[in-house]
């Protein structure tokens, strides 16, 4: 594919619609955790929202789908049943083990309601970051650019089929990922896109502090 400068540059997976919707998914996974740089780069920054999210619903699905399979696998659920059952038991409730092999429904609940939750949250999110880029004079191509950011930065969950480690993965990739598309999707330095991306984080621990802070005053006054 050739710029507008008549330069040969590599097509980008996701915008590459010659290819099939399988292969066109696995390549883009593929890009964006082991090149965002040069995904981010090629990918066409006035992007259509629909696609984008539709690849997030998806990547998020699997991630949730690893979760609760490894919860499953590795016995937790099962432990968390046998518990549930064994109190009830104890405490003289009847049909124990009907209620304890609920609980492990709820589980399954949990996981999508979970699911329901981010797909409402990566709008608010994403409007969240771009109104810091704004206020930051950044953000020139728009809102689409920053939600496809937020949006593949989430491809890292697919690291939860990774047993054990692969949330530690997941959660650090997703930062790298996020920070180079915010970088190369609105045309910012690394620097200026991870103050940005963590900023919320450092509101949110100064309001920790602060709630500390008072709660300690409120102890000490009570105290005396």
């Amino acid at each position: 594919m050739e710029n507008e400068n008549g330069v040969i540059v590599e097509r980008n997976p996701f915008d590459d619609e010659s290819t099939g919707i399988i292969t066109r998914f696995l390549s883009t996974v593929n890009e964006v955790l082991f090149h965002p740089g040069r995904f981010f780069e090629t990918l066409d920054k006035n992007i259509v929202i629909g696609n984008v999210y539709l690849y997030y619903l998806v990547i998020v699905f699997l991630g949730y789908l690893f979760s609760f399979f490894w919860q499953n696998f590795t016995g937790g659920n099962a432990q968390a049943t046998l518990m549930m059952q064994k109190m009830l038991s104890e405490n003289g409730v009847d049909n124990a083990q009907f209620l304890a092999e609920f609980s492990s429904s709820v589980m399954l609940f949990y996981y999508a309601l979970m699911f329901l939750f981010s797909a409402v949250m990566v709008f608010i999110t994403s409007g969240f970051y771009h109104i810091l880029m704004l206020i930051f004079g950044e953000g020139e191509n728009g809102f689409n650019a920053t939600f496809a950011s937020v949006a593949f930065a989430s491809t890292p969950v697919v690291f939860l089929i990774v047993p054990f480690c692969g949330g530690l993965i997941s959660a650090i990739w997703s930062i790298v990922v996020a920070i180079i598309g915010f970088s190369k999707m609105q045309n910012m330095s690394t620097g200026k896109a991870a103050l940005i991306y963590f900023i919320p984080t450092i509101l949110m621990m100064i309001l920790v502090v602060l709630l500390i802070g008072l709660f300690a005053g409120f102890i000490m006054n009570i105290a005396h």
